[in-house]
């Protein structure tokens, strides 16, 4: 049986063990934020640890594109770097010896699909007799009630 002295001594341990790992881990945490850009370097992504967009840097190339193509694009470099920015979430969990834990498990369970997975990367075709502007009228028929 441990005296209380002991007791204390174990105690304090723990708890500056816990307070180093913390440390550790928000260290690790601040650290780990995500980029990514497009293959032709038309679309720069930079996002937060938790995968909040910070920047989005759009280059000249992109002034071609259609907005679906463009919004679809910008779409999968943000995935891309959210999943690098939660790569090293996990690191710095695993660092602190917390890789298992169900806290990661939560952050980890909302990541995007792995790359090839998701089917947005190109935009579906527009209806040709689409004029547009969100009704089922034909724009000969506007105004005509």
């Amino acid at each position: 049986m441990k005296t209380p002295d002991e007791w204390l001594r174990d105690f304090e341990t723990r708890v500056a063990d816990a307070r180093e790992r913390s440390v550790r881990l928000q260290e690790g945490l601040a650290q780990a934020d995500g980029a990514a850009s497009s293959a032709d370097g038309a679309i720069a992504v930079r996002v937060s640890p938790n995968g909040a967009l910070q920047d989005i840097r759009l280059g000249q190339a992109c002034a071609g594109r259609s907005p679906e193509r463009l919004a679809a694009e910008i779409m999968a470099v943000a995935r891309q770097a959210q999943r690098a920015a939660a790569a090293k979430v996990v690191e710095a969990f695993e660092a602190v010896g917390e890789g298992g834990s169900d806290t990661l498990r939560v952050i980890t369970d909302y990541l995007p699909p792995p790359e090839g997975d998701d089917d947005t990367t190109t935009p579906p075709p527009s209806p040709l007799d689409d004029d547009g502007d969100f009704s089922d009228d034909s724009i000969l028929r506007r105004g005509r009630r």
